[in-house]
C-alpha cells in the first residue's frame, strides 16, 4: 500500500456519526434548523406581544384622555354655574332684593 491511498478499513465520516463512531440522535443541521425555527417563533411571539401591549397602552391613553376631558368639562360647567349664581346675586343686590331688605 502506498501512503497516498486512504486506508479502506475506515469508512468516511457521515453527518450522523461523531468521532467515536457512535451514531448521533440528530444531525447538527437538523438541530440548527430546529433552533432557527424556534428562534423565529419566539421573534414572532415577541412581536405579537409588543403589538398587544401597544394596543392596550393606546386604549388606556384614549380612556384617560376621555376621563380627563369629562372632569375638565364638569369643572368648567360647575364654574360657569357658580359664576352665573354670583352674577344673579349681584343683580339682586343692585335691585335691592336681598334677604336683609324685606319687600
Amino acid at each position: 500500500m502506498s501512503s497516498e491511498e486512504p486506508s479502506t478499513s475506515q469508512q468516511p465520516m457521515r453527518e450522523t456519526d461523531n468521532i467515536s463512531g457512535i451514531k448521533r440522535k440528530t444531525s447538527w443541521a437538523a438541530r440548527e434548523e430546529a433552533r432557527k425555527k424556534q428562534e423565529a417563533a419566539k421573534t414572532k411571539e415577541r412581536e405579537l406581544k409588543q403589538r398587544r401591549t401597544d394596543a392596550m397602552s393606546k386604549r388606556k391613553e384614549i380612556l384617560k384622555e376621555r376621563s380627563d376631558k369629562a372632569v375638565e368639562k364638569a369643572r368648567l360647567q360647575a364654574m360657569a354655574e357658580k359664576m352665573g349664581r354670583r352674577k344673579l346675586q349681584r343683580k339682586a343686590k343692585r335691585m335691592g332684593l336681598t334677604k336683609k331688605v324685606a319687600h
